[in-house]
């Protein structure tokens, strides 16, 4: 779920651009942020509730992507967050660290 600074965009990584290990490494050592792995949803997955999702590239990391929850009240993207969530624990993790 995108925080209130994102303007209700998530941002997220493009897997036609880059893998989920190097996903990871980028989150983790370039970024500087916490993560116990890397799970996936599909934009196909993302679209179909309604909050599409599409290429975001940045000018220094190419496979930046986003998802749009639009201008949706907090109640709204709570339901449509966990809905993706529960594919991507479906899915499985792809990738654990270690």
């Amino acid at each position: 779920m995108p925080f209130p600074r994102d303007d209700g965009k998530l941002s997220v990584y493009d897997g036609d651009q880059i893998n989920a290990a190097d996903s990871y490494a980028h989150y983790t050592e370039i970024l500087q942020n916490l993560s116990a792995g890397v799970w996936a949803v599909t934009k196909a997955e993302a679209d179909a509730e309604g909050v599409m999702g599409a290429p975001d590239p940045l000018p220094d990391f190419a496979a930046h992507a986003k998802i749009d929850f639009g201008d949706r009240n907090e109640k709204a993207c709570r339901k449509i967050a966990k809905r993706l969530k529960a594919m991507a624990i479906a899915r499985g993790c792809q990738f654990i660290p270690g």
